[in-house]
């Protein structure tokens, strides 16, 4: 288990983001599914959040001193 200053805080602003991604993935994935298209984007879209979601984390450590 991580100890709370290694791990990433709960901070409302990243655990937001948590859900509007997921209900992302969960709107694209009922509009679409079965084309393989799809998943490509979603690939795409998980890719693009886990970037986000590092610079976030990133952007806290550096100004919010998580």
């Amino acid at each position: 288990p991580l100890s709370p200053s290694r791990g990433p805080c709960t901070h409302p602003h990243l655990r937001c983001s948590l859900s509007l991604f997921w209900t992302l993935i969960f709107m694209e994935s009922y509009k679409t599914p079965s084309r393989p298209l799809s998943h490509i984007g979603l690939l795409l879209l998980l890719l693009l959040f886990l970037l986000k979601f590092l610079y976030n984390l990133f952007l806290l450590k550096v100004f919010f001193k998580c």
